[in-house]
């Protein structure tokens, strides 16, 4: 059954709901665009953990994407389809201790129109679109956290100011923006990540430095 409109809404909610898993979700599904083994997606999204924050296993990862049908998972046994999940296979006395099994992971057409729409939604691209004015700031950000070290969110005060981003109220004298907001905000589109102690850029925040779509509008 080709997924409908509503069913990509439901999907989408499955992202809303797990920010700090997003980028390992998202980089699965793009992953398995191709046939894969599970333990070759085990093995790349593992790769792939950057945040103090993902601390749940990557087989339990890989089965919340089967279990809102954004991957299917075919098993093998001896050669053979298993018709059984693999929940069902683990505790199944009629498959020998010895059979060879095999998993492989898909991403199923639901699966592959959240990756396509998410792509867009949480892109830097599409954040800078939404606040031009910001984008000055979130260039700053991403080039100054784009070292192993990262820098801490007190440190990102110096940089914005030092990049002519830092601006404030005419009346109050208080900031428009604190460095808290480029930090979340870059987080949110997987730009940006937490390693317990400092920011730092992922490799979707370098790409988005690399191509162009941080030119300030502003300057």
């Amino acid at each position: 059954m080709q997924p409908n409109e509503a069913m990509v809404a439901r999907a989408l909610e499955f992202f809303e709901n797990s920010p700090a898993y997003r980028t390992l979700y998202l980089s699965a599904l793009e992953f398995c665009r191709e046939r894969r083994t599970e333990s070759e997606v085990i093995a790349h999204i593992d790769a792939l953990r950057r945040s103090a924050s993902q601390i749940r296993s990557a087989g339990s990862l890989v089965q919340s994407l089967v279990s809102v049908r954004m991957l299917e998972q075919t098993i093998l046994v001896d050669g053979e389809i298993y018709e059984g999940t693999l929940k069902e296979l683990q505790s199944d006395d009629d498959v020998p201790e010895d059979a060879k099994v095999e998993i492989f992971e898909d991403t199923t057409d639901m699966g592959a129109r959240v990756a396509d729409r998410m792509n867009d939604v949480y892109s830097v691209a599409s954040l800078v679109r939404e606040h031009p004015r910001w984008t000055r700031g979130v260039r700053a950000v991403l080039e100054a956290c784009e070292t192993p070290d990262g820098v801490s969110t007190n440190d990102l005060e110096g940089v914005l100011k030092e990049a002519g981003a830092w601006e404030t109220d005419e009346r109050t004298g208080l900031p428009l923006v604190y460095p808290s907001y480029f930090t979340s905000e870059l987080e949110r589109v997987g730009a940006l990540e937490w390693n317990g102690n400092t920011w730092v850029t992922s490799g979707k925040g370098s790409a988005a430095l690399a191509t162009g779509d941080l030119e300030d509008a502003t300057a």
